[in-house]
């Protein structure tokens, strides 16, 4: 069985930071934001654990398949 891993976009503001911690402990964690809202503090503890935070905008199609 493969390790999961689990792209969340949005997941630095007050909803996808919760998401990111539930799914952390399922596997690895890529949080992809362009923290226009959401904030890195709120996934600070997230980034600890290993999750790694991908800056950018969800509409730039080309910066969400990299």
């Amino acid at each position: 069985m493969s390790a999961r891993r689990t792209l969340v976009v949005g997941g630095a503001g007050f909803i996808g930071s919760h998401l990111v911690e539930r799914w952390l402990d399922r596997g690895a964690v890529t949080i992809f934001d362009d923290l226009s809202v959401g904030r890195e503090s709120f996934v600070a503890g997230a980034l600890a654990r290993g999750a790694r935070l991908d800056r950018g905008d969800a509409g730039d199609l080309d910066a969400l398949a990299r």
